[in-house]
């Protein structure tokens, strides 16, 4: 104001720390049919000792074709972390399996999720190659050939025994087929379970075609 001209006081540098997580996506591997592995190590600079949560996606990055496989937190035993960033605590580290119901070469992209002033960091995208789960075998047929030989007895009972088992028997088999269908129409993430349904309703059927053998074989006067 007034006469004169505006004075530069002088310039300083300043270096502004970086506000988003840090990490590293040390592994991806596939260790069996239908399952993911992945291995790192995460923090963020603003919740130092905080275990971050990390999340997963298969077939590409968020909003990008991938889909997500699930939320963890990076909290399992890092000292290596801990000597290298100090004050940040050794517990940082994640190492997750995912089940999944894609096949084939994939890639495996992990985030880890900002705490505080800064963004969500891609720690980076890897591939693997997945088998696929082979589909449950059908239960064994039933013997053919002579039954074993019976024990004699006579009265209403081992009828109505032998009635049941058969039923029951019939039941298990309506059940395991459903399951066997349901299975071969799903895909994605519920596959795993509906191959699991699948096991289940197998070995009911097992336990049922066993029951009725030896329910029937009792010969009824």
């Amino acid at each position: 104001m007034g006469p004169g001209n505006n004075k530069l006081l002088g310039c300083k540098t300043v270096t502004i720390a970086d506000a988003n997580p840090r990490g590293h996506y040390d592994l991806a591997s596939s260790p069996e049919a239908g399952r993911v592995r992945v291995r790192g190590w995460a923090f963020d600079p603003n919740a130092k000792t905080t275990a971050l949560d990390v999340h997963v996606y298969i077939g590409g990055k968020a909003g990008s074709g991938g889909v997500a496989l699930g939320s963890r937190k990076a909290n399992k035993h890092r000292p290596d972390v801990g000597k290298a960033f100090p004050g940040v605590g050794d517990y940082h580290g994640f190492d997750e399996t995912f089940t999944t119901g894609r096949t084939g070469s994939q890639p495996l992209c992990v985030y880890a999720i900002n705490v505080g002033p800064g963004n969500n960091k891609l720690l980076g995208c890897k591939t693997v190659t997945i088998a696929a789960v082979p589909p449950p075998a059908d239960p064994p047929p039933e013997p053919i050939g002579p039954p074993a030989q019976p024990t004699p007895t006579t009265g209403a009972e081992p009828r109505a025994a032998c009635a049941t088992a058969r039923a029951k028997r019939a039941r298990a088999a309506k059940r395991y087929r459903r399951a066997k269908r349901r299975a071969a129409k799903t895909t994605g993430p519920a596959s795993a379970r509906a191959r699991r349904i699948v096991a289940r309703r197998r070995s009911a059927l097992k336990r049922a075609r066993k029951r009725a053998r030896k329910r029937c074989t009792t010969r009824l006067g």
